[in-house]
C-alpha cells in the first residue's frame, strides 16, 4: 500500500518496538521521514496497514482511533480501507 506514496517518502519506515502494551491499549513507535504536508496522508495509510497486519493475523482490535506524533499530541483518525 505505502508503494502508492513512495513519492512521499523521504526516508523508509522503521518499527521502533512496542513502547507499551496494556489491557486496553498498545503503544507502537513507528518512524517514516516524509515530504513537508504529507505526514496526515502517510499516518493514515500507515493505520490501515497495521490494522490490516492485526486483523490477518486475528489479532482483534478494539478502535484505532487516534496517532500521537513526536510532539506527543494525539491526532484523531478514522480508519477506512482505501481500496
Amino acid at each position: 500500500m505505502l508503494e502508492n506514496y513512495s513519492e512521499d517518502i523521504i526516508e523508509p519506515t522503521t518499527i521502533e518496538g512496542v513502547e507499551e502494551f496494556a489491557e486496553n491499549h498498545i503503544l507502537i513507535e513507528i518512524v517514516t521521514e516524509v515530504k513537508p504536508g504529507k505526514h496526515f496522508t502517510i499516518q493514515k495509510v500507515l493505520g490501515i496497514m497495521i490494522k490490516e497486519a492485526f486483523e490477518d493475523a486475528n489479532i482483534e482490535l478494539r478502535v484505532v482511533n487516534h496517532v500521537t506524533l513526536s510532539d506527543d499530541k494525539p491526532i484523531p483518525i478514522f480508519l477506512k480501507p482505501l481500496h
